[in-house]
């Protein structure tokens, strides 16, 4: 498990960013309410 390559914790990073994104754009829609 701790034996990462480099393009492994680019698709992580990648997804995480995808999350945080889209977590942003939920709670500014919700806001709007």
């Amino acid at each position: 498990m701790l034996g990462l390559t480099g393009p492994e914790i680019g698709h992580l990073l990648l997804s995480l960013v995808f999350v945080l994104i889209a977590f942003v754009a939920w709670r500014s829609v919700s806001k709007d309410k």
